[in-house]
């Protein structure tokens, strides 16, 4: 199966790029990225998605509503990708000269100023079938003087490829928006390269999720290995008896219990067909949305969710916030009177106005 790389629109994320502190190890940086994304985002950083991109000293930080990110599909459709990164993230790598200029994806368009090699600013709007008039809300929104449609503009194109190290795309250079709006353009093309292992600290999939569906892909895999093997066995067993009654009746005798086994084997087959579709349903993961459903279903409009941990298919942990403990406390109870809950805890704590709370729920 080929590697697929999904590109999320980058008018979902608020975009900083800092200078990471000299002698930064690796495992540090998720820890600095959550720290400087308190510093510069609007929305209490519990709540977003966030991911980044490290070249050289400099750290491009990426931060997001989920109900933005996955606005085009929901979040389990990107399971089957590599990565599920902001299209901003490859730019990053990219070498793009200095001042204003305008990075073009399928899905949105973005306001890119560089100073000396480094990003000074980002926005980014989502894309419609008017390419300048796009150019012209951005830079408006922007406060960019003069005409937008003279700034120059790279665009995304073609798949993107990639191996252990590193990750290969490509990227059409244009010398204004104005000439990349003409139909039939054509820019420079150059191809670029981005180390795999950082555009991974950039993917903005729940590791939760990801680590279900592959623990229940590899479960089905295996399931249906073996249903698969069981019309080869019975084969083997009925050739076994083929070589018996070969042995032991004459050829009328043999065809003649071989008209009695060919319904059966037919019935074997057809057995295990039905076993191998129930198999793909009676999944973890459908017990996973079953339980979320019904945790889902009694949730007070006061109650939001910002993290799901399915443990099992009957214990999950809720991470979320609420305007005052009390009502934390409501949904709890709430919870304990479902006759298919056996039972629910919360530990709340009240941080910047808001409690923030973590419940656990064992179905029966």
């Amino acid at each position: 199966m080929a590697k697929v790389v999904s590109t999320l629109s980058d008018s979902a994320f608020f975009v900083k790029t800092i200078d990471a502190p000299a002698g930064l190890s690796l495992k540090d940086y998720p820890d600095f990225v959550d720290t400087a994304a308190e510093t510069f985002s609007p929305i209490p950083v519990e709540k977003l998605r966030r991911g980044y991109v490290v070249k050289g000293g400099c750290v491009a930080i990426f931060a997001g509503l989920d109900e933005r990110i996955f606005s085009e599909k929901p979040e389990s459709e990107y399971v089957a990708s590599q990565m599920a990164i902001p299209s901003a993230a490859l730019a990053f790598y990219a070498d793009i000269p200095d001042g204003d200029a305008f990075f073009c994806t399928g899905k949105s368009l973005a306001l890119i100023s560089i100073e000396g090699g480094k990003w000074q600013k980002f926005n980014a709007v989502r894309r419609s079938e008017d390419l300048l008039s796009d150019a012209k809300a951005l830079a408006k929104m922007c406060g960019v003087l003069g005409d937008p449609c003279g700034i120059p503009l790279c665009r995304l194109e073609g798949d993107i490829h990639f191996d252990r190290k590193r990750a290969a795309f490509g990227l059409e250079f244009f010398d204004s928006a104005q000439s990349a709006a003409k139909s039939g353009a054509v820019g420079r093309q150059r191809v670029f390269y981005a180390p795999t292992k950082s555009l991974m600290c950039a993917d903005m999939r729940d590791k939760s999720l990801l680590k279900t569906s592959g623990k229940s892909k590899l479960k089905n895999r295996i399931l249906m290995f073996a249903l698969k093997a069981v019309p080869a066995v019975f084969a083997l067993l009925l050739i076994l008896q083929f070589a018996i009654y070969f042995k032991e009746k004459s050829l009328k005798n043999l065809e003649s219990e071989l008209s009695k086994i060919e319904p059966q084997a037919k019935l074997v087959e057809k057995q295990s067909e039905y076993a191998a579709e129930l198999a793909v349903f009676n999944s973890d993961k459908l017990h996973a949305i079953n339980a979320l459903a019904l945790i889902n279903s009694v949730r007070p409009d006061e109650i939001s969710f910002s993290r799901t941990i399915q443990e099992s298919p009957k214990n999950v942990e809720i991470q979320g916030t609420s305007t005052s403990v009390g009502k934390v406390n409501e949904f709890v109870e709430s919870l304990k009177s479902d006759p298919k809950i056996a039972s629910a805890g919360a530990k709340s704590e009240v941080n910047r106005g808001a409690a923030k709370f973590t419940i656990h729920v064992q179905l029966k």
